[in-house]
């Protein structure tokens, strides 16, 4: 983990101390570190410092699990830990239905996750490392499973995760974790297009684009409909892509529309699928049609500066939110 540290000639004369008396230092220490506009870095390491004094000078706090620590990313290449996640919001790692066959501890680690939360950018990012015991299906309250395959080069998704993903997860009443790569792998390449054509990829519109199953093993399997196909040469298979996972606070940070406590994380056996009626009020079907009609694509063409270039078009696209499936 990187570590920074300054003379207090370095950190000049920013006195912050007088925020450890607020009632919820961790989101003040977040919102500072976060505050490139008005503190140097300097000053945001003392904050981060005065943090550390806060949490050991504290006896009020509520019991904490000690194991079970974040670790946030913030500008200036500075990977902080924040302080121990309460009792209450850890998950029994064993839970009845939840025994899912192919599913191993992660090989994921601070390093590979630092690694990627550096290479995106994903500033203000917080993640959990699992235990060996704990599995996709039991990150604490507040976090989500995602794996590290999500962002490497067979699906380059980014940071703040689309809203499309977490609405579409929820719409077939699964959790985020059941979606394979082949389904991001779409999102993102569907998104991209559509923003490019100057127009939006809803879910609605995604759900006419594509058809989807769900495999005895739990996973959800997104295609495209063979009439709409206008991305070709996608990667015929990612190995072990679904070995490294961690847990990621439910912040806007990680997520364009933070999932909420009634988000599903326990996998589902069954899956709600496409509809066939037009039930939303948007015109769906002309934003899917000029998708369609693009030219095709090849998936080695979709460069990280690519889609890049369309991020912010993407996430200034809003669409009514599906009818969300409750837990």
């Amino acid at each position: 983990m990187s570590s920074h540290r300054l003379t207090r000639e370095q950190k000049g004369k920013g006195a912050v101390s007088s925020r450890d008396s607020a009632e919820n230092p961790d989101s003040i220490h977040h919102e500072a570190m976060m505050d490139t506009g008005n503190m140097d870095l300097a000053q945001r390491l003392l904050v981060s410092e005065a943090r550390e004094q806060f949490r050991g000078d504290d006896d009020g706090q509520e019991a904490v699990d000690i194991s079970t620590v974040p670790i946030s990313y913030y500008p200036g290449n500075i990977f902080a830990e924040e302080s121990p996640l309460e009792v209450w919001r850890i998950r029994p790692s064993v839970v009845d239905g939840q025994d899912w066959s192919n599913v191993e501890k992660t090989k994921s680690t601070v390093e590979s996750v630092e690694a990627i939360l550096r290479d995106l950018n994903a500033h203000g990012v917080s993640f959990i490392i699992p235990k060996q015991d704990q599995r996709p299906w039991s990150p604490p309250k507040g976090y989500q499973c995602i794996y590290e395959s999500y962002f490497r080069n067979d699906t380059k998704l980014w940071f703040p995760i689309p809203r499309i993903v977490t609405a579409y997860a929820f719409r077939r009443g699964v959790a985020l974790s059941q979606l394979m790569n082949g389904s991001l792998r779409l999102m993102v390449v569907l998104s991209v297009i559509a923003a490019e054509a100057g127009t939006s990829m809803s879910v609605r519109s995604f759900e006419e684009l594509t058809s989807v199953s769900i495999s005895d093993d739990g996973l959800v399997s997104t295609r495209m409909r063979p009439n709409y196909n206008v991305v070709t040469g996608y990667p015929t298979k990612t190995s072990d892509w679904q070995r490294s996972y961690f847990y990621v606070k439910s912040n806007r940070s990680a997520f364009e529309e933070p999932p909420k406590s009634g988000y599903r994380v326990l996998w589902n056996a069954e899956m709600v699928g496409h509809p066939n009626l037009a039930t939303y009020p948007e015109d769906w079907r002309e934003s899917a049609r000029i998708v369609a009609l693009q030219k095709q694509d090849h998936w080695e063409d979709f460069t990280r500066e690519r889609i890049q270039r369309s991020v912010d078009r993407i996430a200034n696209r809003k669409f009514p939110l599906p009818f969300y499936v409750s837990e």
